[in-house]
Parts: C-alpha cells; sequence; structure tokens
C-alpha cells in the first residue's frame, strides 16, 4: 500500500483516486501471475471490429517486427 499524504482539497481528492487506480492496477498484474485455475480459463471468445479499430489507432509507420 502507497504512503497517504496529507494535501488536502481537489488536487489531494485526485492524488487519492489516482492512488486507488493504481493500487487496483497492482493486483490484477498479481493475478495475471498468480498460478493454479486461473492460469486455466480459456480466452473469452471475443472478435475485434477491426473497421472501429483502425478508425480510432493510429496506422504504423513502419511494419510491425515478430
Amino acid at each position: 500500500m502507497m504512503e497517504k499524504c496529507s494535501i488536502g482539497g481537489p488536487t489531494g481528492h485526485l492524488l487519492e483516486q489516482n492512488t486507488q487506480v493504481f493500487e487496483q492496477i497492482l493486483q490484477l498484474y498479481s493475478l495475471n501471475d498468480m498460478p493454479g485455475i486461473m492460469k486455466q480459463m480459456p480466452p473469452l471468445p471475443v472478435k475485434v471490429n477491426e473497421e472501429l479499430v483502425n478508425s480510432i489507432l493510429p496506422r504504423p509507420t513502419r511494419p510491425m517486427q515478430s
């Protein structure tokens, strides 16, 4: 857990929210490293809407290397 500071007002509130989000991200990351049943779950059957992706993301400037 991150150390709390005593900054008040809107700035302090935003910093507290950021801290909570970062802590949630760290918890999710640790779940990805957890062995056991979570590793055995198959990927979700999700199809990517390529037209939507292409309209949002910029085109790569050079080909991706694999």
